[in-house]
C-alpha cells in the first residue's frame, strides 16, 4: 500500500480547521526525563503497530536479519517536502506530529530542509510542536509559522525551563507561539504564574486536555493519568489573563466543574472553549 505523504488528522484542534499532517521527520528519542508519556506515546504506538507492515525483504528497510528495525528511530522522508510543495490551496499544516522534530536524535540538516520548504510555501500556515524548543533554529520565520511547546506536568524545573526557552532563545524572532498542556498530568502552576509565563513568552494560544487510552476512552480524574479540574482551571484562567485563545479537549469528566473565564460561569458543555487562531480560521 502506498503511504500517504500528506493526510488528514483526528486531533480536535487541527480537525476544527481541516488541517493536514505532514511528517517529513518521524520518530523521537525523548526519554522519561523529557516526556512524561514517553512510555505511553500514541505516536510511538502507531509506529510500532505498522513496523515493517508487508515487508518481504527486511534488508529493504535496513532491518536486522533476526527482527524488525526500530520503528520510532528518527528518520527523514524528503518526499513529503515535495508533496507539500505541490499543495496549491492554502492549508494549516501540522509538521512532524508523528514524533518530535527537535529531539536530540534528529539531524539539524533535516530541520533546515523543512524550513526551506516552509519559506517556499508562504500560502500555508505551518504548525510545529516540541518538547525541546532549545533545538529550534534561531531564524526569522514568517508570520505563517506557529511554534508550540508541549508541557504535561506536574510542574518540574525541566518543563518550566523548556517553556521559558521559547522566549529566551528567540526573543522577537517568532511571530506566533503557543503551549500545549496535553495530556495534563498534574499541577503546572498557579493562575498568576501561568499568566505571567504566557505574557513573558508572548504566547497567543493555549491547548489543554486530558488523556485517553487506546480505546479513545477519556480517563477519569481518579484514574492514573486522568485530568483534574484543579489542575486545568489555573491554566485556563492564566491564559485568559494573558489574552490567549483557549482550546480544551478530552475534558469529558471535569467540564461541569470548570468556569469559563469568558462568561464567568460554569461551562455549559464540554466544547464551549474551542478557540483557534483567527489566521487558521481564515483558511477554512
Amino acid at each position: 500500500m502506498k503511504q500517504r505523504l500528506v493526510f488528514g488528522t483526528q486531533i480536535p484542534y487541527l480537525k476544527a480547521v481541516n488541517a493536514v499532517r505532514a511528517d517529513p521527520i518521524t520518530g523521537c528519542t525523548n526519554g522519561a526525563d523529557i516526556c512524561a508519556v514517553s512510555e505511553d506515546c500514541w505516536a510511538k504506538s502507531m509506529a510500532e503497530a505498522h513496523e515493517c507492515e508487508g515487508c518481504v525483504d527486511h534488508h529493504e528497510h535496513g532491518c536486522p536479519p533476526n527482527g524488525c528495525y526500530d520503528p520510532f528511530k528518527p528518520a527523514f522522508h524528503p518526499e513529503v517536502l515535495d508533496a507539500i510543495k505541490r499543495l496549491r490551496k492554502p492549508h494549516v499544516i501540522a509538521w512532524d506530529f508523528g514524533g518530535d522534530r527537535c529531539c536530540d536524535g534528529v539531524d539539524p540538516a533535516w530541520r533546515d530542509a523543512e524550513y526551506d520548504c516552509m519559506e517556499a510555501t508562504p500560502q500555508h500556515v505551518h504548525v510545529m510542536l516540541t518538547k525541546k524548543p532549545e533545538n529550534l533554529k534561531t531564524i526569522l520565520m514568517g508570520g505563517n509559522c506557529w511554534y508550540g511547546v508541549s508541557i504535561t506536568g506536574p510542574k518540574n524545573p525541566r518543563e518550566w525551563e523548556s517553556a521559558h526557552s521559547l522566549s529566551r532563545f528567540f526573543g522577537p524572532l517568532i511571530s506566533h507561539r503557543f503551549f500545549s498542556f496535553e495530556p495534563l498530568l498534574g499541577s503546572v502552576g498557579t493562575e498568576l504564574e501561568l499568566g505571567v509565563m504566557f505574557l513573558n513568552t508572548r504566547a497567543s494560544w493555549i491547548v489543554i486536555g486530558g488523556k485517553s487510552n487506546s480505546d479513545k476512552h477519556v480517563l477519569r480524574p481518579d484514574e492514573p493519568g486522568g485530568i483534574r479540574a484543579e489542575w486545568a482551571q489555573p491554566v485556563i484562567n492564566g491564559a485568559a489573563r494573558a489574552g490567549c485563545k483557549i482550546f480544551t479537549k478530552n475534558i469529558t469528566h471535569i467540564w461541569r466543574e470548570l468556569v469559563n473565564p469568558r462568561t464567568g460561569k460554569l461551562m455549559q458543555n464540554p466544547r464551549e472553549l474551542r478557540e483557534v487562531p483567527d489566521e487558521w480560521r481564515s483558511l477554512v
